[in-house]
């Protein structure tokens, strides 16, 4: 099992930070490996989904800048998820993130791919996503697997319910991905701040429930692999 967070803050995950805000992938990583000191090769997704998928450098893909051209994985390159179908995976992928959809050629390879952008307005993706992969793991038995899941909710903090208020905090009158976007311009009042870090760490603790289910699955099945990707979210 392979965890990657595009950025995050390490102190609050607890194998990094030695507080109990994910019991449950504290319990999955005690007797794996935790990098503390990494480095990609790649400064955004699009050309780091690319080298995940083609194991080559952007230099060699050359999927690189959306921002002036996009391009796809050139179909002379073979995809991770093509090899192993050729070694007889069943391969499953639920992408989040527009710099990995089908029409760069992340798809190729998969039996099963669904892409679908994340929206602020959205609401809750990542659960959907999750027991999406739980069902794939009940149902197909009897074939290696290799699963991909990335989830985009961090993108922009950490929303279950983008109008919700707890009891402590009805007098701040904004919606979330207000004071989020002040953060790059301005600081903010004590209360704005207390009410973005309540958001952040309701949407930490769900992610740390909800995959105890699907790690379960994996963790003592030497059958399947499975890689997550967090997009990158936001910086207090």
């Amino acid at each position: 099992i392979v965890l990657v967070a595009d950025s995050v803050r390490p102190k609050d995950i607890g194998i990094y930070g030695n507080n109990e805000n994910t019991r449950n992938i504290d319990s999955l990583f005690s007797d794996g490996a935790v990098f503390t000191n990494s480095f990609s090769q790649s400064n955004w997704t699009l050309p780091t989904f690319a080298s995940m998928g083609t194991s080559l450098y952007a230099s060699q893909h050359n999927v690189v800048d959306p921002n002036l051209y996009l391009k796809a994985i050139d179909r002379t390159i073979p995809t991770l998820a093509e090899v192993l179908k050729m070694n007889g995976f069943y391969n499953y992928a639920e992408l989040t993130a527009k710099r990995s959809s089908p029409y760069l050629g992340h798809h190729r390879g998969f039996d099963h791919f669904m892409y679908k952008k994340t929206n602020v307005e959205d609401g809750n993706s990542m659960r959907e996503q999750l027991r999406r992969a739980i069902s794939i793991l009940r149902n197909i038995k009897g074939v290696p697997m290799f699963i991909f899941l990335q989830i985009f909710d961090t993108h922009k903090p950490y929303i279950f319910d983008n109008n919700s208020l707890i009891s402590k905090h009805l007098l701040v009158p904004q919606r979330i991905d207000y004071y989020s976007k002040m953060l790059k311009r301005k600081t903010l009042q004590s209360e704005e701040l207390e009410y973005l870090k309540d958001r952040y760490f309701s949407k930490l603790y769900e992610l740390d429930s909800e995959l105890n289910e699907l790690l379960s699955y994996v963790k003592d099945d030497n059958d399947t692999t499975l890689i997550m990707t967090s997009d990158h979210g936001e910086s207090f």
